[in-house]
């Protein structure tokens, strides 16, 4: 119904304020109290309201327990992949810097320099 804890002196607390106010709501509707009969088939269909309530919230919080779980798992999952890549990564040497560029370029400097032998005045 409520979330009570025990003090060191031997009285107990309200671990927060919805757990009491939802244990004083519970209170007033079991208590029998001066108001006629007919009132009392209202108070139990709020008891079972307040019931119902609270076991839907309670699979709500499962359920997201059981995402939260499978997230984490799934997360795990992605950085153990992330580490055996990483290490099959490093048992091979770095490529070579675009060996076809650095060739045409190589070729480039290479005609620069022989039409610089060249004499235009044949």
């Amino acid at each position: 119904m409520g979330r009570c804890k025990e003090l060191p002196d031997g009285t107990q607390r309200w671990v927060d304020d919805e757990s009491r106010d939802r244990f004083e709501k519970m209170t007033q509707m079991t208590t029998p109290s001066l108001q006629s009969d007919d009132a009392a088939p209202d108070q139990n269909k709020k008891v079972e309201e307040l019931c119902a309530e609270r076991s839907r919230d309670r699979q709500e919080l499962q359920d997201l327990c059981a995402e939260r779980s499978r997230d984490r798992q799934e997360l795990q999952d992605l950085h153990s992949q992330i580490s055996e890549m990483r290490a099959i990564m490093q048992q091979y040497p770095a490529p070579p810097s675009h060996p076809s560029r650095a060739r045409r370029e190589l070729e480039c400097e290479e005609s620069d320099e022989s039409a610089d032998d060249y004499d235009d005045d044949d």
